[in-house]
C-alpha cells in the first residue's frame, strides 16, 4: 500500500513537471513571435534612409493643395512685405468672389500673384476683399471673401484657404517696387524655393541673365512655357538625361516667359537684363 502511494505521488510530481516546462516553451514560444511581430528593420529605417534624388520626396502628400500652392504653415512671407498663413486645406468659402490682378491681360497662375491680387484689391478705395481669401490648385482660381461679410466654409478638394496676415494699413498703402523686380513676380526670390513634386531651385540673381544661355521649349508639345513651375520642369528634363542640354542654372523672364539654360559644360557669362531672375536647380 505504501509503495502504491508513492507511485501515485511520482506520476504526479512528472505530471506536473511536464506541464510546467510545456508551459514555460510556450511562454518562450509567444515571446519570440511577439518579437518577431513587433519588430520591422525596414521600418525603422525608413526614417533615415536618404532618398536617391533631391527631386524626389514621397512623404509629400500630393492632394494637399496648401502644399501644392506653396504654402502650408502658420506663416509665409515674401520679401516685398506680405504674410500670410495656412487656415485650411480642401476648404472653401462658398460666398468667396473671383479676384484678378489689376495690372490687365496677366492671368493668375501662381500664389503669389494671388497674395499681391488680394492685398491690391484691399488697397482699393471701395475694398472688395477682406483678409481671408483661396486658391485653387488646378484651375489657379483666386478668390476672396468680401469685405465685411464671413467665411460660408464648405469641402472643396482642390482649394486651400489662407488669410492675410500683414496689417491692414500697410496692405493699403504700401506702393514698393515689387512689380520691377523679376524674382519676385515669377514667385521664388528666395534661396530654396520647393515643389510638391519634388523640385526645388533657389534666387541666384535678381535682373541677371547668361548670355550663353540657350532657350528650353516644353517638353509636352503644343504648350507654350508660361509660368515658373513650368520652366523649372521643362529645365529638369533637360538635365536628367544621358546627354544633358542644360547645367543646372537657368533662368526666366518675366515679361515674355522666356526659359533658357546654361548648357552642359559651361559656365554663365553673366549680363544685366532688367525682366530676368537667375535660378540655379538643386540637384
Amino acid at each position: 500500500m505504501q509503495m502504491i502511494r508513492i507511485l501515485i505521488a511520482s506520476l504526479a510530481v512528472s505530471v506536473l513537471a511536464q506541464s510546467s516546462m510545456k508551459d514555460s516553451q510556450t511562454i518562450m514560444r509567444s515571446q519570440k513571435e511577439m518579437g518577431a511581430v513587433s519588430i520591422d528593420p525596414a521600418a525603422q529605417l525608413a526614417s533615415v534612409h536618404p532618398h536617391g534624388s533631391a527631386l524626389i520626396d514621397q512623404s509629400v502628400d500630393l492632394d494637399d493643395p496648401c502644399g501644392y500652392l506653396g504654402c502650408q504653415s502658420h506663416k509665409c512671407s515674401w520679401t516685398s512685405g506680405e504674410t500670410i498663413s495656412k487656415v485650411a486645406a480642401k476648404k472653401s468659402c462658398s460666398n468667396a468672389k473671383a479676384v484678378t490682378i489689376l495690372t490687365g491681360g496677366i492671368k493668375i497662375e501662381t500664389l503669389s500673384q494671388c497674395v499681391r491680387a488680394v492685398k491690391d484689391n484691399a488697397g482699393n478705395h471701395k475694398p472688395m476683399c477682406d483678409s481671408h481669401f483661396e486658391m485653387n490648385m488646378e484651375t489657379n482660381e483666386c478668390m476672396c471673401v468680401p469685405t465685411g461679410e464671413e467665411c460660408k466654409e464648405t469641402a472643396h478638394e482642390k482649394v486651400c484657404r489662407y488669410q492675410m496676415k500683414m496689417p491692414l494699413a500697410a496692405a493699403l498703402i504700401e506702393k514698393s517696387d515689387e512689380g520691377n523686380d523679376p524674382c519676385s513676380y515669377l514667385g521664388c526670390q528666395s534661396h530654396k524655393c520647393s515643389w510638391s513634386t519634388g523640385e526645388s531651385i533657389g534666387k541666384v540673381a535678381s535682373k541677371k541673365t547668361c548670355s550663353n544661355a540657350k532657350a528650353v521649349a516644353n517638353p509636352i508639345d503644343g504648350i507654350k512655357i508660361e509660368t515658373l513651375t513650368q520652366c523649372v520642369h521643362a529645365v529638369k528634363g533637360k538635365t536628367s538625361k544621358d546627354k544633358p542640354m542644360c547645367n543646372s542654372h537657368f533662368m526666366m523672364n518675366m515679361e515674355t516667359n522666356e526659359c533658357m539654360c546654361v548648357p552642359a559644360g559651361e559656365e554663365c557669362k553673366e549680363a544685366e537684363h532688367e525682366k530676368v531672375c537667375r535660378y540655379q536647380m538643386h540637384i
